[in-house]
């Protein structure tokens, strides 16, 4: 592959486009060339701060501490997320769940604000642009707009039509 800074936000490995992680790989290889220990470390430094942010998020959303720190320690130990610690090129997921899980962590903070919906909706942008996986963001959203949609509290339905919007102009 051929990734040069004049093609670093087209270029497409196995036909997937990444153009957040194609900065990320091209920065980091530049930065410290080779060096797999700091790529496994950063891999593991990434999914203990997704755990966090997932605590902060369950917290805020549910206000049970316990649970907050029950899911989170779930999370972090599961067998099943061993391949995004474990392997170099799967840093893609740990990018894009952080993201995503901020965007939702923004959406969900108090008192809701224009802001907060400009930001959510640059996080998932970001976290698209890491995995295209993070589309699952625009069902979680509807999730959390259709359970709350009587408290007037953010994600509203303009959050929902700005994500539905960002989604489609990622596809095409």
């Amino acid at each position: 592959h051929d990734m040069r800074w004049d093609n670093i936000l087209t270029f497409q490995v196995v036909g997937f486009f990444r153009p957040l992680m194609n900065v990320m790989f091209y920065v980091t290889e530049r930065v410290m060339p080779g060096n797999f220990g700091a790529y496994y470390a950063t891999g593991i430094y990434l999914h203990f701060l997704n755990g966090v942010i997932l605590y902060h998020l369950v917290a805020r959303l549910t206000g049970k501490l316990m649970l907050a720190s029950a899911t989170a320690l779930f999370f972090l130990v599961t067998s099943t997320h061993w391949a995004a610690v474990g392997w170099i090129s799967a840093r893609t997921a740990l990018i894009s769940t952080g993201l995503l899980l901020l965007s939702m962590l923004v959406l969900a903070g108090r008192p809701p604000m224009r802001w907060r919906r400009w930001c959510a909706v640059a996080l998932y942008v970001l976290a698209l642009g890491a995995k295209e996986d993070a589309v699952i963001g625009v069902l979680l959203l509807a999730l959390s707009w259709w359970g709350g949609r009587e408290t007037g509290s953010l994600p509203d339905r303009r959050t929902l039509v700005y994500f539905t919007a960002a989604t489609v102009l990622y596809f095409v």
